[in-house]
């Protein structure tokens, strides 16, 4: 029987990063929705769509991850940015409820959620954090540099359950990803069993 000469540690970790490295990991992009051009469109490169924002199953592959939510509604240019794209009124109230549904389904469905708050009341994201957090979902969140350091201090408590970045926007996303493969990296390395 033929002995398998073992690769080095080195070898071994190089191949595991760069495994790592060319992973998709699949994100929950935590923030306000106000129109179809918001800031999301910065980190995935233009404006996403999906045939049926309600299906938590619905993602997005781009270059770097897959966007897994959320979407923006079909009526979000009909309706006031503050509704997350689903107005009051006219039978909204189970459109709202689907929405929600389907958007913390989409983050038990990601690997982890990159949460940007860029406005005072992102009660949402707030929540979408918590959700995130209580699911052992790792979180990263970054403010925008424009808000105010009160704020910024209004938001302690969601910060409480995410590793704060700092930005701008496209640089605070990139250190998530570095830190998210890194951690991933690492775990394989410990999985693997040792051979003797």
């Amino acid at each position: 029987m033929r002995s398998i000469p073992l690769a080095s540690a080195k070898e071994i970790a190089a191949r595991i990063l760069t495994r790592f490295a060319s992973e998709r990991p699949r994100i929950y992009l935590a923030g306000k929705v106000r129109h179809r051009n918001d800031w999301r469109n910065r980190l995935t490169g233009g404006c996403v769509s999906v045939r049926d924002e309600f299906d938590p199953h619905e993602v997005v592959p781009l270059e770097n991850f897959t966007m897994t939510g959320p979407f923006v509604s079909s009526w979000l240019e009909e309706h006031d940015p503050a509704t997350h794209g689903v107005a009051d009124g006219g039978g909204r109230s189970t459109e709202r409820r689907r929405i929600f549904d389907a958007d913390m389904a989409r983050i038990g469905r990601s690997d982890f959620v990159f949460g940007y708050i860029d406005a005072s009341d992102a009660h949402g994201t707030q929540v979408e954090i918590g959700h995130a957090h209580a699911l052992g979902k790792p979180v990263f969140l970054t403010f925008d540099p424009a808000l105010s350091e009160n704020v910024v201090d209004d938001h302690w408590f969601a910060a409480q359950a995410a590793v704060v970045l700092p930005g701008p926007l496209e640089a605070a996303f990139a250190t998530a990803l570095n830190l998210w493969r890194s951690c991933r990296s690492r775990e394989s390395i410990r999985s693997k069993p040792r051979r003797q």
